[in-house]
C-alpha cells in the first residue's frame, strides 16, 4: 500500500497514537471518525520536519489527512527506539568501551544481541533514519567463526570483531541490502556493528580494543 495508514468510512472512534510512519508515500488517509493523538500523542513520521518551539518532542504544526483526518500532535524525539515491537525490545540496552592502539578511548551506548533471534535480525528493516544513529554488540557463549550478512538492513555497516578477551581480531564493511557471506578470519565472541565510518567520525582508528566489564 501506498499509505502508512489507512482508515476507512466504518471505522470509528479508533485511537491512532504511537505508530511508525516510515518512507510511506501518503502518512495516512482517514475516512472515517477516529481519534487521533488522544492523550497528546500522536505519531512518528520521517518526512516530519515541523518546528518544535517549546522541545517537548511534539511537533507545533500537526498533519492534516486525506478524508479529513488531522494528526494534531506528531511526535519528533527519537527515545521510542527502545520500545519499538519486535526483536529491538527485546535487546538490551548497554554501553562499551573501545580503545585505539593510540590509546584513545570511546564509550559508545549499544543494543546487545545475546540471544539467537537477536544476532538473527541485528539491523534488518531497521528505519535508514534509526539505523543511522544505532550501535549492535553480538554476544555468543563461546568463541567462533560465525557468519554476518546484510540482508534488509538500509546502511552499509562496519562490523568489528573481537576475541574472548576483548583483543582486535578484524573488521570488515557490509554494503546495505548484501546477501553475501561474510565472517572474520579469525575466531571472535563478541562482533561490533555500527554505521560505515562512524568510530572513524568518532576519532578512533584501529585496531580497537574491547574493554570488557
Amino acid at each position: 500500500s501506498r499509505d502508512g495508514l489507512y482508515l476507512g468510512h466504518e471505522t470509528t472512534d479508533m485511537w491512532i497514537y504511537e505508530n511508525l510512519v516510515w518512507d510511506c508515500d501518503r502518512a495516512a488517509r482517514d475516512f472515517g471518525k477516529n481519534r487521533w493523538a488522544p492523550s497528546g500523542r500522536g505519531n512518528w513520521y520521517s518526512d516530519y520536519h515541523g518546528p518544535d518551539a517549546d522541545g517537548d518532542g511534539i511537533g507545533d504544526a500537526p498533519i492534516q489527512f486525506g478524508g479529513g483526518g488531522v494528526d494534531p500532535a506528531p511526535v519528533m524525539d527519537r527515545s521510542f527506539l527502545p520500545k519499538l515491537p519486535g526483536v529491538l525490545s527485546t535487546m538490551e540496552q548497554g554501553q562499551v568501551t573501545l580503545v585505539d592502539e593510540a590509546g584513545t578511548s570511546l564509550s559508545l551506548d549499544v543494543l546487545i544481541a545475546d540471544q539467537a533471534h537477536e544476532r538473527l535480525l541485528g539491523f534488518q528493516g531497521v528505519p535508514k533514519e534509526l539505523a543511522q544513529d544505532m550501535a549492535i554488540l553480538f554476544v555468543w557463549d563461546e568463541a567462533g567463526n560465525y557468519g554476518f550478512w546484510n540482508r534488509g538492513v538500509t546502511i552499509n555497516l562496519d562490523v568489528l570483531f573481537f576475541g574472548e578477551d576483548g583483543s582486535f581480531a578484524g573488521d570488515l564493511t557490509m554494503p546495505a541490502g548484501s546477501e553475501d557471506r561474510y565472517a572474520a578470519r579469525n575466531p571472535f565472541m563478541y562482533a561490533l556493528e555500527v554505521p560505515e565510518g562512524r568510530l572513524r567520525e568518532l576519532g578512533l582508528g584501529k585496531p580497537v580494543r574491547l574493554l570488557l566489564p
